[in-house]
């Protein structure tokens, strides 16, 4: 693995840790970004999408499915001919694509 992918993983780890420490008693969703970010540093999976706005990676449970929210609004939130979303990050409520790395390994 890359130096500098080493290095954007850690950061990532920790600004994940930080978002727990904050809050008292943790959120739920502070939690599941940790969770997730583990994952992805300590697996050779890849992820099956990542959140473009805060980074969590998400990846399929043993059914193939990915915990990610319902979308609120569909079609006021995306125009015509755009990709069908995958689900909304629970994290921060933006829309989710399948990852593009995801896609060449699939």
């Amino acid at each position: 693995m890359s130096k500098r992918l080493l290095e954007k993983q850690k950061n990532l780890l920790l600004r994940a840790v930080d978002d727990v420490i904050k809050e008292d008693p943790p959120k739920e969703k502070h939690l599941l970004k940790l969770k997730n970010v583990y994952q992805l540093i300590n697996s050779e999976e890849t992820p099956i999408s990542i959140c473009e706005n805060c980074e969590t990676p998400f990846f399929a449970n043993t059914e193939g499915w990915v915990a990610v929210d319902q979308i609120e609004n569909l079609f006021q939130r995306i125009a015509p001919g755009e990709p069908m979303p995958i689900g909304e990050c629970p994290v921060c409520g933006i829309l989710l694509q399948v990852n593009k790395k995801y896609k060449e390994v699939a």
